[in-house]
């Protein structure tokens, strides 16, 4: 992997760890239709980061 792909793939995981987090911070709402809406947002951004976690090369042990 080339210095610019792992700058590439680090800084978009710092964006998507910082979606994860604002998301999270909105699940205190009594509002159920919110706290859906967050649910869900949180399920998708986490998927996302999965996503790209999986797809950075791994060493193989």
């Amino acid at each position: 992997m080339t210095h610019l792909e792992t700058h590439w793939v680090n800084e978009t995981l710092e964006l998507k760890i910082a979606e994860v987090r604002n998301i999270a911070k909105q699940l205190s709402s009594e509002n159920l239709e919110e706290l859906d809406r967050n649910i869900a947002g949180l399920t998708t951004a986490t998927a996302e980061l999965k996503e790209i976690i999986d797809a950075f090369p791994h060493p193989r042990g």
